[in-house]
């Protein structure tokens, strides 16, 4: 293994030597660049998508999305509805109790790293982000409690703890503003390296007015002026009421039944809402705070994709922090413009919540990993392990309450953050000689590799140097040129003494554990104590668990293992991820390429541990849909974040106006085809019951007087249903053969009518889907000819208006 290290290291120098000399500044090495991103475009716009939706015969390409241009009518329709009409007021509401959320999370968050005393360790756009990310963690926290409590419906209740909550933070932050605490006259002047309390905040332009300037310094307004668009374009869009299947059958469906029934309880005919939904509970406050399932649903919607700022936010932060202009900023231009990310939050999904969560997980990680002892002063590199800074560990444990808060999101964030980090903050203390080796590679002073593997100090860099954005920039963070990781010499020291290193490993393992369980345990723990299975309903035919029987294990695990593993499908794979997948940006690798021998080499190390572990486990372990991979989305915009610093004309150019044109794409695909339901300013009434948007069988028994309960079969998005139902999802046990199953005909609708059901709804078009060769499956007990008896026998009857396949509505006589 040893002897490989050399070979690997040499393989890697003349890779980088390869790409230097393909971007060396000569006329050939820049006409090979153009040349490369001009085939990767040409792919990228003729690539066939065959995911999406076209007649027979014909395959859907980028370029013929152009289309759309000719048919400017279309976009006012759109847009506006039909006749048009512009409607912003009705949501307004909607938008201020989104906004009073966040800024509960904001007052929660901001208290916390009070308490852990890391504040001194964050600049002031890490404070507020980290806040932010802490605070919407510990609300999912709380609405778990308060539902399992059964609380609810007090409504007073969650008003009283929001309005506290604000007084309490107000009062705190006015006392600290009386006191000098965000406006000091006078600086103390930076003299020391790492980050640390003497080495961050505490120096000239710390305040919150400088920190404002900062931050709107480090890019042209142009680059703001599209990211606000895009930011607009989600604030718009994330309001509008929900047409993705997943999230009327359970993202918004789940908090919507928690909310009926006043508790969070087992619901044993949605699998899904078993799971742990963490991010669905900002849904579930949003509907507590209003005192309505469907309004809340809006808001809480639009609270969710606010996680797509808190990550760009985090870009935009870490850029800073790095102290190298204009990295962040582009970073989180290339993240937001992604029409992925749009339609993502748009349609209601949750992945932005648990990858700002994984995001705000390593980058709290990495402070701890570099941080230093801050009283050892300027003179002092060690890190302070074996005392356990308050501080410092405190940076340990958000690292792991947000990998925690991931995993109360999704499961695959278990294997995809938890288990590297806590393999990480093992590592810092085990592989010495790595992490040595890695303070070497980042070293200026190694005359082999230093110079290559660093960034670059040009002209513009020793400016920058001497700017705002370096007095805590290049030798804090991560890809300093001092310590990287946690350094060699900390390491040494550590390392000395035989088992203490072990010792210290565990101690910074229980640290982070706990934050771990504090930020997502409690949903391990729920289904635990309400099934027997705490990853219900993973595992079923292990730990079992409420309503799983071995056919419905059998369903779920040949519905999400992987498709298959020949070579062809890992090329099919990668190709879709560079290219094919539907709605990626055209910058995004591109940038990545572009910036990439500026990336610095621990950066690189780190960035490429993280995609190499995460692709893996996408492809190895789960069904490979896209919305496994894309919360890695922000480290890959950070690594095409460097793309536009470099200091040649012809580099900045082509990065200018790649990028110009590249967002204005995004915008046309995020406000048209990719932007999940863009009638921006339709007014809401009218799309509540928009017959594109949910099928006229929902509209008819939702306006019919005589509709008691309906007994629904195939029909699994239900949330727009506003009356009594009964359904299932393919996974779960089916309501209709649990109710005729051995009855004969007139026992049949004995049992339908004390149950109050006036109505049976059999989607045939859903059904036949999931028999259809490779899909889900669905219960062999319903058949057209088991409804054919019950009719003869007089037991049901057809709607006209819904008579026919795919939809069939019968009455119960």
């Amino acid at each position: 293994m040893r002897r490989s290290r050399p070979k690997l290291q040499a393989f890697l120098g003349n890779l980088g030597g390869q790409i230097r000399l393909l971007e060396a500044k000569t006329l050939f090495g820049s006409g090979a660049v153009g040349l490369a991103l001009c085939v990767y475009w040409v792919l990228f716009f003729l690539w066939p998508l065959r995911s999406l939706p076209a007649s027979e015969g014909w395959v859907w390409r980028r370029i013929y999305l152009l289309s759309w241009l000719l048919l400017p009518e279309e976009l006012i329709t759109l847009w506006f509805g039909e006749p048009p009409r512009f409607a912003l007021l009705d949501r307004i509401p909607l938008f201020g109790i989104a906004a009073v959320i966040w800024l509960w999370a904001f007052s929660w968050g901001w208290m916390v790293l009070g308490a852990l005393r890391v504040r001194d360790y964050l600049r002031l756009a890490e404070r507020i982000v980290f806040s932010l990310g802490v605070g919407v963690a510990l609300i999912s926290l709380f609405m778990l409690v308060v539902g399992l409590a059964g609380l609810l419906r007090e409504t007073w209740l969650l008003w009283g703890v929001v309005l506290l909550s604000l007084i309490s933070w107000g009062v705190a932050e006015g006392i600290r503003i009386r006191r000098g605490g965000y406006f000091p006259r006078q600086a103390k002047p930076d003299t020391s390296e790492g980050v640390g309390p003497k080495g961050v905040l505490n120096q000239g332009g710390s305040s919150a007015l400088s920190a404002v300037e900062r931050i709107l310094g480090d890019g042209p307004l142009w680059k703001w002026a599209l990211l606000l668009s895009f930011c607009l374009v989600i604030v718009l869009g994330a309001v509008l009421p929900p047409v993705e299947f997943d999230v009327r059958e359970y993202h918004l469906q789940a908090p919507k039944e928690f909310f009926q029934h006043g508790r969070i309880f087992f619901v044993p005919h949605n699998v899904y809402a078993n799971m742990p939904l963490g991010a669905e509970m900002l849904v579930l406050a949003a509907m507590t705070l209003l005192g309505d399932w469907w309004a809340g649903a809006l808001a809480g919607k639009l609270a969710q994709s606010g996680f797509t700022f808190l990550i760009a936010a985090g870009l935009v932060a870490a850029g800073g922090r790095m102290g190298i202009q204009g990295v962040g900023l582009t970073a989180a231009l290339l993240f937001l413009s992604t029409p992925w990310v749009v339609q993502i939050a748009n349609l209601g999904l949750v992945e932005w919540s648990w990858g700002a969560y994984a995001f705000l997980a390593w980058y709290a990680w990495i402070l701890w990993a570099i941080s230093k002892e801050a009283e050892g002063g300027a003179a002092s590199r060690k890190v302070c392990f074996s005392g356990l800074c308050p501080g410092r560990t405190g940076l340990l444990f958000l690292s792991g309450l947000f990998a925690g808060a991931a995993a109360g999101c999704k499961y695959p964030a278990v294997p995809l953050v938890v288990i590297p980090l806590a393999a990480a903050t093992v590592s810092c203390f085990l592989l010495r000689r790595t992490f040595d080796k890695l303070s070497e590679l980042s070293s200026p002073e190694n005359p082999k590799l230093g110079g290559r593997l660093v960034p670059s100090v040009d002209s513009s860099a020793e400016r920058t140097e001497a700017s705002h954005l370096a007095r805590d920039g290049r030798r804090r963070f991560l890809f300093s040129v001092k310590e990287v990781f946690v350094g060699g010499a900390a390491c040494r020291e550590l390392s000395a003494g035989g088992n203490r290193g072990i010792l210290f490993a565990g101690v910074a393992l229980a640290i982070l554990v706990l934050g771990i369980l504090l930020g997502g345990g409690l949903w391990y723990a729920k289904n635990a104590w309400l099934t027997g299975n705490p990853v219900y309903p993973l595992l079923g035919n292990l730990l079992d668990g409420k309503t799983r029987t071995p056919e419905l294990v059998e369903r779920w695990s040949r519905a999400h293992r992987p498709p298959g593993f020949s070579g062809a499908e890992l090329l099919r794979d990668c190709l879709r991820i560079l290219w094919g997948s539907e709605w990626l940006s055209p910058l995004i690798w591109p940038f990545v390429f572009l910036g990439w021998r500026r990336v610095p080499a621990a950066l690189r190390w780190l960035a490429l541990g993280i995609l190499a572990w995460w692709f893996g486990i996408w492809w190895l372990a789960t069904h490979r849909i896209d919305r496994f991979w894309l919360p890695v989305l922000p480290v890959i915009a950070l690594l095409g974040g460097f793309a536009g610093i470099s200091k040649d004309q012809w580099d900045r150019q082509l990065t200018t106006y790649a990028l110009m044109l590249g967002t204005v794409w995004n915008m046309f695909i995020c406000t048209t085809v990719g932007g999940g339901y863009p009638h921006f300013f339709v007014p809401l009434g009218q799309l509540k019951n928009d017959p594109a948007r949910i099928g006229p069988w929902v509209t008819y028994l939702n306006q019919d007087p005589e509709v008691g309960t309906v007994l629904l079969v195939g029909e699994a998005a239900v949330f727009d249903y506003q009356i009594p139902i009964l359904y299932n999802t393919c996974f779960d046990p089916c309501w209709l053969e649990s109710l005729a199953s051995g009855r004969q005909p007139e026992e049949f609708r004995r049992v339908l009518r004390d149950r109050g059901i006036s109505h049976i709804l059999v989607h045939w078009g859903e059904i036949a889907r999931y028999r259809s060769p490779g899909n889900y499956g669905f219960s062999q007990f319903v058949s057209e000819g088991l409804f054919q008896l019950w009719e003869k026998a007089g037991i049901l009857e057809r709607i006209p208006q819904f008579a026919h396949s795919p939809v069939v509505i019968y009455r119960v006589r």
